[in-house]
Parts: structure tokens; sequence; C-alpha cells
């Protein structure tokens, strides 16, 4: 049964301790086609927040498109290693390309809204399933910047630095229903040698430190090594049981642009002619053993020709590379990935602890390729491995559990570090901070505004105060956009001071938004438009309005006409929290 929480406001923000269980995930559900050679559309097709009734039309040519797949890409022939070596510029200035792509004003809207649904639960997260065309899905979603913070070149402006939001690709398939596994099943590890039995790709050391890694939770899981070569390697006796299958290699294209393993990896001949496994054939022998979950540490294995055979085979998850990536990146990935499916997280979670630890270790190493790992699960359950509860599971799930906690920690710290000035509160934790600031952005207006914005800052409750700075979008968009902030907000301080479009604003915000209190203020002079009366009955409103003789009038009475005032009204308009 679920236990509701009513808050109580004492005056500061309270920072609730870290969670020890699971997160639960709401679908949010993005589809993509490509219309012309030009322009995509794209549609929210399920949320907690609603769905989009017509597609949105987006500019975004082909032929950007291509590139930016391209430049990921390995390619064997001519030496390309994509962006193994990827900076934090580069994933920045990618994430912008794509943010406009896949967060367009009414999909933003929707997102804002769903993330908010989930901040009333005290384990809520949202999970983004992108239902895409071939020709947008395997693109490098995972650098997508914030919506809020697109402009900033900072760490803490990539969307997926917040651990209660996922990214997965699919829509979720209802046919597949994952049992309770009888027992601890298979793990089969294949890996590829270059001629001559040489180890070129490290993928011994990849196996021996993986199998290091994952030595405390030996109990639940425990690989075993198979060269791709072998005769047996890929028959049914090999993956006999393999609930996980795991290759490490490179995957590439024939002649006719058939996806493939190599077997071994050719020295004294071209790629042309290196033993090969089809990714058509290797999903039918997947489906006889029985796999839930493969893992290609390969390059290129995360492109759609790869991956299609294996999902319509009905495989419930799969995680693969964008381009190239390192052995080691590889390795520190999959231990914390594979210790935190062991011992009965969810893939979500799973995904979310090995990112965020690639993005704490990379920074050391020069690296920002935690991005690179994709994730494609038409599985409705994220919990791919259920456990049976037991008190010895329960204390290791604790421990890693803080374990992930300690890193999201460190890894905030560290971007609070690197941004500085640009630093920004991941999506998630922003929500119990910000405070949107409407007005007329022009002229003397603009000089309070940004007063009240200076004042806010250095508040005690760390207030995150934003004024609505836009590219000049259609109104329709200006609405939405300015919703969706509003969605994500502690509170809102709405000058009414020479109104131009704030009546507009505040009557698509102030009903809509029932549990986000508005503060209106108004200079001493100034007159309420007409309509006020329709919008100022609502409860979330604080009434009276707030008048103000100039500048320093108003911030001498900020603290306890406004912020007070604002987070009295939010305790009485605060939807329960539910814990279950």
């Amino acid at each position: 049964m679920a236990i509701t929480i009513r808050p109580n406001f004492q005056g500061r923000i309270a920072t609730p301790a870290a969670s020890t269980g699971a997160t639960d995930y709401a679908d949010f559900v993005i589809e993509g086609t490509r219309k012309s050679r030009s322009r995509i559309s794209i549609r929210v097709a399920a949320s907690s927040a609603g769905k989009m009734a017509k597609s949105a039309p987006i500019d975004f040519p082909a032929a950007l498109a291509d590139k930016i797949r391209d430049s990921f890409r390995s390619n064997m022939a001519t030496g390309g290693a994509g962006r193994m070596t990827i900076q934090m510029d580069e994933a920045a200035q990618i994430g912008k390309e794509l943010c406009p792509v896949l967060f367009p004003a009414p999909v933003y809207k929707l997102f804002a809204q769903s993330l908010g649904n989930a901040m009333n639960h005290l384990k809520g997260g949202v999970r983004i399933r992108l239902a895409l065309d071939e020709t947008l899905v395997d693109l490098p979603w995972e650098y997508v910047l914030k919506p809020d913070r697109r402009r900033d070149n900072a760490m803490s402006s990539f969307l997926l630095l917040d651990p209660r939001i996922s990214l997965v690709r699919q829509q979720a398939n209802p046919v597949i229903a994952l049992k309770p596994l009888e027992n601890d099943r298979g793990f089969a590890f294949a890996g590829t040698l270059w001629e001559g039995g040489k180890d070129g790709w490290q993928v011994y050391q990849e196996y021996s430190l993986l199998r290091e890694a994952l030595k405390p939770v030996a109990k639940f899981i425990a690989p075993e090594f198979f060269v791709a070569t072998d005769k047996a390697a890929f028959e049914h006796e090999s993956g006999r049981d393999a609930a996980i299958f795991h290759y490490a290699g490179h995957c590439d294209f024939d002649s006719e642009d058939r996806p493939y393993l190599v077997r071994e990896m050719p020295t004294t001949a071209s790629l042309f002619h290196a033993p090969k496994l089809y990714s058509s054939d290797l999903a039918k022998l997947m489906k006889k053993w029985g796999t839930r979950f493969a893992v290609f540490s390969a390059c290129n294995s995360g492109y759609w020709p790869v991956v299609k055979p294996m999902l319509d085979a009905g495989l419930p998850a799969l995680l693969g590379v964008n381009g190239a990536v390192s052995s080691q990146s590889s390795i520190e990935f999959c231990a914390k990935l594979y210790e935190s499916l062991a011992v009965g997280l969810t893939l979500d979670e799973a995904v979310a602890r090995a990112r965020l630890h690639l993005m704490q270790w990379g920074q050391n190493e020069g690296m920002f390729d935690w991005g690179l790992f994709m994730v494609y699960m038409p599985s409705p359950q994220s919990l791919l491995f259920p456990k049976q509860p037991s008190r010895t599971l329960n204390e290791r799930q604790k421990e890693v559990r803080r374990d992930f906690n300690e890193t999201i920690d460190r890894t905030q710290e560290q971007a609070r570090t690197l941004d500085q000035m640009n630093f920004s509160e991941i999506a998630s934790e922003s929500i119990k901070h910000r405070v949107l600031i409407l007005g007329r952005f022009t002229g003397r207006r603009l000089k309070v505004l940004k007063a009240i914005q200076d004042h806010l800052r250095q508040h005690p409750n760390r207030y995150i105060p934003e004024l609505f700075v836009y590219d000049k979008p259609k109104e329709r968009d200006l609405i939405e956009s300015i919703t969706a902030f509003a969605s994500l907000s502690r509170f809102i301080v709405a000058d009414l001071s020479e109104p131009k479009s704030i009546q507009a604003e505040l009557q698509a915000i102030v009903p809509q938004y029932a549990s986000v209190p508005v503060v209106p203020i108004i200079n001493q002079t100034g007159k309420p438009y007409a309509t006020t009366d329709n919008i100022f009955r609502r409860e979330n409103v604080v009434k009276p309005v707030l008048r103000y003789r100039n500048i320093d009038d108003l911030l001498s009475k900020l603290d306890d006409e406004v912020v007070s005032r604002a987070e009295e009204k939010r305790v009485q308009v605060a939807p329960p929290v539910t814990t279950s």
C-alpha cells in the first residue's frame, strides 16, 4: 500500500536522504520519422503527462544526420577510429545540434510535466523511449543537452547526467514477458583474437579484468570465456542457458552492407577475408540460447543494421557501441553494469551507474566516451534478472546503491568544479530549487527582473532563478516553452508591470500547474490587466498582489513577502508524495 507524505515547510528546502530502493521509471515515448531530405516529424506517443495529437515538423537535413552518424563510425579499411577519444566540447556541440531535434517546444513541455510528475514519487524517474525510424535511431542521442541548458558548453548541461532520467531505444513490446529465472543461468563471453592467436584487442585482458571486478558478486554472476574461432563457440552447446551474451571484438559490413561479427582479425589479408558471423545468424542462435541481454563491446555494434535482426528475433535488451570505444572504457563500463544487474538492479539503474562511473573515470583519462554506449530495450520490463530476496542479496544491493549514490555526488561535484559559473543542477534536482521569473524583458522592466534574479541567487535556499530567454520562436512555441519551464519550477514570480505577453503566459500556466505557486507583483502605479481576476481566483496564486515603489523597495520585501509566502503556498497546494 502506498504511503503518502505531506511536505512541512520550515523555512528551508530539505534535501532528502539518498534513496536505497529501485527507481520507478515511467515511459516517455518519442516517435520520429523522416519525411523528406530536409525535414522530420517528432511526436510524443505516450507519457505520464499525455501525448501529442499531431507531430511537430522539424528541420533536420538528412545530410547533417548522416554527417553526425558517419563521424562516429569506425572504419577498419581507412583506419578511422570514429569518436573513440571524444572530448566534452565535441560532445556538447553534438548535443546542441540534437537537442532542438528531439525536444521541440511541444515535446519539451510534456517531458517537463512528466519529470515533474515523477518527482511527486520519492523513487520516480522518466525513461525516454526513442521509437525512431532507421534514419534517426542510431544517432548519438546519449549526448543530447538539457533543453533549458543547450546554450551552455558545460558538463552539467548533459541530460543523462541525471540518474533519474534514462534513455533507451525501441517501443515496449508487450509480447516480451520475462519470467523469473529458475536458477543463475550462464554468462557467455566470446572474444575475437587476431590471426595467429594474437590478442590485438586485449579481449583476454578485458575478460580477466571483468572477472576480477565481478569477484564481489561471483555468487550471482560468473562469465565463461570462448574464443570466437573455437568450433563450438557459436554452437548451441557453447551458449546453453546463456542469459547474458557478451561479444568483444569488431562489427563491420560486407560488400552488400550486411552486418557481421569478426571471428578472427586477419593481419595478412583484408578484412574482407575475415571469418564472419552474420548478425542474422547470431540472432537465431541467441533465440535458441534463451538470451535476455546481449552486450557488444565492439566497434559499430550499436548501429541499427547490426541490432535489428536480434531485436526482430525477440531479444529483450541489447547494449552496443556507437562507433569505436577503447578496451579500458569497456571494462570500466561493463564491470559496473554487470555488478548492478547481478544483484537485481534494473537495466535503467545499471546503465546510469555505469555511465556516471565512466564519466568520472574518463575525466582523469582525458575522455568523454560515456555516451558511446547505446541501449535498445523492447522489453517492457527493465528488471531483466529478478532475484529471490535474501539477506545476503539485500545487503549487496544496499552496498551497490550506496556506491551509486556516492558516484552521483562525486560526478556532480566534478561538474560543479569544471563548469563553475555555468554549473546547473541535474534536471530532477533543479525542480527543488528553480524559480521562474516572468515579466517584460525590455528596458527598465528587465532591470527589475534581473535584480530579483541576483537577490534569489544569494538566498540560503540555493534557488536557481531563471529569466526565460529564447531565440524568437513562434508565439505558440514560446508559450509551450515557458509552460515547460513552469512545470519544472518550485514557484513563479510574475511582474505584471507594463504587461505585454504575461497575460497569455499566466493563462497557460496557472490553471495547468495547480501545485506551482505564483507570486504576482506590480509597481506602485501599475494597473493589472483586465482579466487578472480570472487567474487570481486560483488556489495556487498568492494574494494580494505585492506592490513596490522601486527596485530597493522590492528587494527589501522579497524574502518576507515573496519567498516566504511562496513557500507557504507551496505547502498548501502540493500534491501527496508517494513512496511506493
